[in-house]
């Protein structure tokens, strides 16, 4: 028993599958009160996933609390999907959030040529939330484009953060220690591939998002195979390869 209420159904209904991710799926529920609707991620308690470590499936319960301890923590900041409600059943834990309908930022590159004023508005939300995280004493570890969502299809929504799966707590300026190496390859900082996170890994990981939201490309990269990419050679450029903003795909911003 994770201490979190019982009885999800008597407040919400629950609606079709919005994604699935390695950790859960992601459902749209209507409060049956005010029928607001509400995006809802399900966790299993018990990670069976066979793909996974030994260390992420003995931490797997540690890692839900404390994913729900960071979104009580960043509740009402201005560019987070806002917790509802959390609640559990025997086998899961449903943490309830803001619904947001703009769809994901990695979905868009392809479709619209973003603007410089554009890129500048989604990376003052994505620093903004990283201020509020590291005043906080979090360090996300995931930001990416993907981890993102605009709040509708309106042009002027806003951008919200909304997963904090990989969240952890640190003291002061130092690093989150005894940390196992999970995020998305392409915007891991050098200092993370060694086993230690700071928040200013965050700010690498951001400085990733917005040369590619600019360029629709990633700074470091299998340069051999960029489609297929071997995970190794990704971590490889991250620590050898200087950066280089010369190319052609930098004519012009």
């Amino acid at each position: 028993d994770f201490g979190y209420p019982r009885g999800l159904e008597a407040r919400f209904r629950i609606g079709r599958e919005l994604a699935r991710g390695g950790n859960g799926i992601i459902r749209l529920v209507t409060d049956a009160r005010t029928h607001q609707e509400y995006a809802m991620k399900c966790i299993p308690k018990v990670l069976v996933d066979p793909s996974a470590s030994e260390r992420k499936r003995e931490d797997h319960a540690d890692a839900v609390r404390r994913e729900v301890d960071v979104m009580r923590r960043m509740r009402g900041v201005l560019n987070v999907a806002s917790l509802e409600a959390v609640y559990e059943d025997d086998e899961t834990v449903y943490i309830v959030m803001e619904y947001c309908t703009g769809g994901e930022l990695m979905h868009v590159i392809g479709d619209a040529h973003y603007t410089e004023q554009t890129v500048a508005s989604f990376m003052r939300a994505t620093l903004r939330t990283l201020a509020q995280c590291h005043t906080n004493g979090i360090v996300h570890r995931d930001i990416k484009p993907g981890n993102f969502l605009l709040a509708s299809d309106k042009a002027d929504a806003p951008l919200k953060a909304i997963d904090f799966g990989l969240a952890a707590f640190v003291e002061g300026d130092g690093p989150a220690t005894d940390l196992s190496l999970e995020g998305t390859p392409w915007y891991m900082a050098p200092e993370t591939l060694s086993g230690q996170v700071y928040k200013a890994s965050d700010i690498w990981a951001a400085g990733v998002m917005a040369y590619q939201l600019l360029t629709g490309k990633f700074p470091f990269n299998d340069k051999r195979n960029p489609y297929e990419p071997a995970i190794s050679q990704v971590w490889k450029s991250i620590l050898v390869d200087p950066l280089n903003m010369s190319e052609a795909r930098w004519k012009g911003i």
